[in-house]
């Protein structure tokens, strides 16, 4: 995907600091998302003003207490949000813990032709 620049969100973010246990999650689009729609979608999280008209991220305070739980949440919000994106979506989900540390993560894509988000190899962080 041309013009993004993943780290510089990831940074911008994290700069915020965390003040309790946290989900965090970062959508990368080649169109415009739908944020007021995702937004209603994902009630339980905070939008986090986009720095681009191509990207999203979500905020939610909340501790899990194993990888379990955290790949539940994030298959549960891409469920939620692949209905409302088109292809080539990316989205990226962090779980920072009580000490502000990142302690999960797990990528998704959208391609055209998968309706829902597919779970990348963690091996193939090429792209990033």
């Amino acid at each position: 995907m041309s013009g993004f620049d993943f780290e510089d969100v990831l940074k911008a973010v994290q700069e915020r600091g965390p003040s309790a246990p946290q989900v965090r999650i970062y959508l990368l689009s080649e169109g415009d998302p739908p944020t007021a729609r995702l937004s209603t979608a994902l009630a339980d999280y905070e939008i986090v003003v986009p720095h681009s008209r191509t990207e999203a991220a979500f905020l939610r305070k909340m501790a899990v207490e194993s990888e379990e739980q955290f790949r539940r949440e994030g298959e549960r919000v891409a469920a939620i949000m692949a209905p409302l994106l088109v292809a080539d979506s990316y989205v990226c989900c962090v779980y920072d813990n009580h000490e502000g540390y990142t302690q999960f993560r797990m990528d998704m894509q959208k391609t055209a032709g998968s309706p829902k988000f597919i779970e990348m190899d963690p091996a193939s962080d090429s792209g990033r």
